[in-house]
């Protein structure tokens, strides 16, 4: 990549991680002062608001990206370096460079729903609530026809005091009832240790080590459940959807976060683009194209989260207002973009 791409890059993203540090500091500093209201600890107030922060940098990263590449380009084009880069560069090669900040924004996004996010909530989790850390008491699942009962949830997906309610799927009429002292998670089954299972028809009970008859929920559907939906990664949304959806669950909530957050990831190679759009194809006073793209960016988010909440009151489809915000944003960057499009429509800067 020539020196020139690498120059409009270097400039997107710095700006847009000056943003993205400014609006982040923000959200850092009004939850601390939000912990020491509540009366925590400086020490604590601190950590917690630091532990939060991967879940600020999710939110903020569409907002300061955007806004960031508009500043970015509408400065190189007032000093007429834009000029020079895209008789040197050409315009497709200019609207390629404009994508890459986008896509490594979608890459961190991506690491940091994954991996850093919920880390940082399990470890908020952890540290709020001591005794979850060694146990957790009385959880109820449903995986299929079946209800489980969990007396003690240990770590590594340990069960101990397990009942499981087996129903007719087409009635309510309990058909058995099976209890084990203890299970663990091997080899993709569970291993169960003085179990019984008990036919309510027949009256028998039967001893049991390993039954097949039992849809016993993951572990790692066991370790999300004491961690809100907005704390789990992407993969591990995925897994609990299709647990829910098995056992005849409702899971609205998860599907919403679980949507909102994919398509977010795939929105953000758009802002670039939106930028260079902008910035290449009107003739506004450069402060003015700067504006319009923080006006888009804040836009972007409120539409976002006006949809998730109308979409929690009038239970809307999730799916619907999860896309809302990604498809105006789509939109407006094609609408933008068919100026460059149209011959003669490039503005010459």
């Amino acid at each position: 990549m020539s020196r020139l791409a690498w120059y409009v890059i270097r400039a997107m993203l710095a700006t847009s991680l000056t943003l993205l540090l400014t609006l982040v500091g923000l959200a850092f500093l009004f939850t601390l002062v939000d912990e020491l209201r509540s009366g925590t600890a400086m020490a604590r107030a601190l950590w917690y608001a630091t532990l939060d922060s991967p879940g600020f940098v999710q939110e903020m990263l569409t907002v300061s990206l955007l806004a960031g590449c508009v500043i970015a380009l509408s400065l190189l084009a007032r000093n007429h370096e834009l000029m020079i880069m895209q008789a040197g560069l050409g315009l497709r090669r200019l609207i390629g460079v404009a994508l890459i900040p986008g896509l490594l924004a979608a890459g961190v996004a991506l690491v940091n729903a994954e991996y850093i996010l919920p880390f940082a909530a399990e470890l908020e989790h952890v540290q709020r609530y001591p005794d979850a850390a060694t146990s957790r008491h009385k959880q109820w699942f449903q995986v299929a026809e079946q209800h489980v009962f969990v007396e003690h949830a240990l770590p590594n997906g340990r069960l101990e005091g397990l009942r499981v309610y087996s129903y007719d799927p087409d009635s309510t009429r309990l058909l058995s009832i099976g209890y084990a002292a203890g299970a663990w998670h091997q080899g993709g089954q569970w291993i169960l240790t003085d179990a019984q299972h008990f036919e309510v028809g027949t009256l028998a009970v039967q001893p049991a080590t390993v039954h097949t008859a039992w849809r016993l929920p993951s572990p790692a559907h066991i370790g999300a459940v004491r961690l809100a939906p907005e704390a789990l990664s992407i993969h591990l949304l995925y897994e609990q959807l299709r647990q829910l959806d098995a056992g005849g669950v409702d899971h609205t909530r998860y599907r919403r976060i679980f949507w909102s957050r994919l398509l977010h990831v795939v929105a953000l190679p758009l802002c670039g683009l939106l930028a260079l759009a902008l910035v290449l194809g009107y003739s506004l006073p450069y402060a003015t194209k700067a504006g319009l793209g923080a006006l888009i960016g804040i836009s972007y988010y409120a539409v976002d989260h006006t949809m998730y909440y109308l979409g929690i009151v009038h239970t809307l489809e999730p799916l619907l207002c999860a896309a809302t915000a990604p498809a105006l944003l789509l939109t407006a960057t094609l609408l933008l973009s068919y100026r460059l499009r149209r011959p003669g429509g490039v503005v010459r800067l």
